[in-house]
């Protein structure tokens, strides 16, 4: 390394060597910093300055506060982002702070709502293809959804799971002797694909790794056991560990697609059919998703879709769908009611996963508050109807009132996007808070009025 380089960036160049294929966003107060090639890169894409600092090395930078919308277009050109941290404000060894990376951004790992389509999952998926069969794990880190299915080899039927999910980004693995079409058509669709150590790719190891993401002893109640499936299970699990730096309470346990329980739809057919998008301009314009969408909500939107791209193929359950149609169709007034109530609620699905994630803003506990208080009136029109949809309702709401009213009783009406920006908590619930708040907002006056005690206190005209 350079002896004339700064300690500074000879930190800098000590992370980056751990994350080659990203760009590095290096946190220095108020900005994250780019140095050397990945300026060059950035402020090709961001159409931002490049600059130089000592020893002529080039850099460029963007303020903290707005990096989500740079972040966006970098994603979308096809970069991976690594994120790092001043993980302290003054150096406890040395003359640098320490800083770390917290994570890495990818296209198949956000969870930030404006990175996101609301309509549409965001699917990260593990390919496992062995020598007769290939298995997939999808997981929607922003939902918490995750699915697993195998099948046969078949370039036709890898094609048609690819088109129900679409993912944003894939893993894959091979075993044995592989399809070199797999990752030519991955490539075609214009999917990013990752490959992750060979030596992870072992049975108990990956096995213990989805065992502990949903704090279980073992895998059995999961109903896992094939390999192939624990392999691409697993290494989603592993993948999203390394890219967040930590667990995930909200994911759902896999659930796996049997080819009894859906009928196979292969990519020919979701085209010619039209069932997501258009042929013509690949929009959901004039597609039978436009025909039966009516729903309120954002979750509803995505569980439409899936619905669609996975038709059930079970008597009892496709007879409950119909009882619930039923239900609605059958109460005109009670279906306008229950859509007026829908519009109050937010996407609980992807703000639950921001709270445990650590990317919630304090605008999010309005909006699970607003959630809530809309499901409980929607849990209040349906009291007295059996239906078995009602009952699943009014638990929901009925434990999620208690939450409403605390997020009610402390976060102010319009709170600032973060603390550091202004007020986020009522006034009167802390009367430290309140007067760090008064300080922060006028400081001058507080000096002035300090000045004027001190000279009561000492008797004198002048400080």
């Amino acid at each position: 390394m350079d002896a004339r380089l700064t300690p500074m960036l000879k930190q800098y160049l000590e992370i980056k060597k751990k994350y080659p294929g990203e760009i590095l966003f290096f946190r220095m107060g108020d900005f994250y910093e780019m140095f050397f090639e990945d300026a060059h890169t950035a402020s090709k894409v961001l159409n931002i300055a490049l600059t130089a600092r000592q020893n002529d090395v080039p850099m460029c930078g963007v303020p903290h506060h707005a990096a989500e919308a740079y972040i966006a277009r970098l994603i979308k050109a096809g970069h991976r982002v690594a994120i790092c941290e001043q993980m302290e404000t003054v150096p406890s060894s040395g003359t640098v702070v320490r800083r770390e990376v917290t994570r890495v951004i990818t296209p198949g790992t956000l969870v930030e709502q404006n990175l996101l389509q609301s309509d549409a999952n965001n699917f990260l998926t593990s390919i496992v293809e062995g020598a007769e069969r290939i298995a997939f794990a999808f997981v929607d880190i922003s939902t918490g959804d995750f699915f697993l299915s195998s099948m046969a080899r078949s370039i036709d039927m890898f094609r048609g799971e690819l088109a129900r999910f679409s993912p944003r980004e894939a893993i894959y693995h091979g075993i044995d002797d592989t399809d070199d079409r797999v990752l030519k058509y991955l490539k075609n669709q214009g999917i990013p694909v990752n490959r992750i150590n060979d030596w992870l790719y072992d049975r108990d190891y990956l096995a213990s790794a989805i065992a502990e993401a949903f704090q279980l002893a073992g895998i059995k109640g999961l109903g896992i056991d094939d390999e192939i499936e624990i392999l691409a299970a697993g290494s989603i699990l592993e993948y999203l560990k390394d890219t967040h730096k930590k667990a995930f309470g909200h994911l759902k346990p896999p659930r796996r697609i049997a080819s009894s329980d859906y009928m196979a739809l292969d990519e020919a057919t979701i085209a010619n059919l039209e069932l997501i998008r258009n042929q013509q301009e690949g929009t959901r314009e004039r597609t039978l998703y436009a025909v039966l969408n009516r729903t309120k909500t954002a979750m509803g939107r995505r569980l439409l879709e899936r619905n669609i791209l996975q038709p059930l193929l079970l008597p009892d359950e496709i007879e409950k769908r119909l009882d619930t149609v039923r239900l609605f169709y059958e109460s005109a007034g009670l279906t306008r009611d229950v859509q007026e109530r829908l519009d109050g609620v937010y996407d609980i699905e992807r703000l639950l996963a921001r709270f445990v994630i650590g990317r919630s803003t304090p605008r999010d506990y309005l909006a699970l508050s607003s959630s809530i208080h809309a499901a409980a009136d929607v849990s209040g029109l349906l009291a007295g109807l059996s239906h078995e949809l009602c009952a699943r309702i009014r638990t929901a709401a009925d434990d999620g009132e208690a939450l409403a009213a605390d997020i009610g009783a402390v976060i102010d009406d319009n709170p600032a996007l973060s603390p550091e920006h202004g007020r986020v908590v009522r006034p009167g619930r802390s009367a430290d808070l309140d007067r760090l708040y008064d300080l922060k907002k006028d400081a001058k006056t507080w000096i002035v009025e300090y000045q004027e005690e001190e000279k009561k206190r000492l008797g004198i005209p002048t400080l």
